[in-house]
């Protein structure tokens, strides 16, 4: 039984990890402070207001698209959460219901 659920848990893990999810929160992060940084050359007037439009539309929706990646990782890891506490479940009950031996 251990062995099964140790197998599911591996393929589940392999399939969903956290670096990707790790890689977008940086890139968010960096995102966010080149927009600051944007908005600082805005009010110093050190930047052209063509190239700062175009810059802040740039990483905006690159931010964008990130946050929607973001997003879908999650959902994945949610669904990941919720396979393996199905499997616990079921593992439970096979363990009720069949006078676990520890052989399954």
């Amino acid at each position: 039984m251990k062995t099964l659920k140790a197998n599911i848990e591996s393929v589940l893990s392999s399939k969903v990890g956290q670096e990707p999810l790790l890689d977008i929160e940086g890139q968010m992060q960096q995102l966010k402070s080149d927009l600051k940084e944007l908005v600082n050359l805005k009010l110093r007037n050190q930047i052209d207001e063509t190239v700062y439009d175009e810059e802040t539309n740039r990483l905006s929706n690159e931010l964008n698209e990130l946050r929607q990646q973001k997003q879908t990782l999650d959902k994945e890891h949610e669904q990941q959460a919720k396979v393996k506490e199905r499997i616990d479940e079921i593992i439970q009950l096979f363990k009720h219901t069949a006078g676990y031996t520890g052989t399954i």
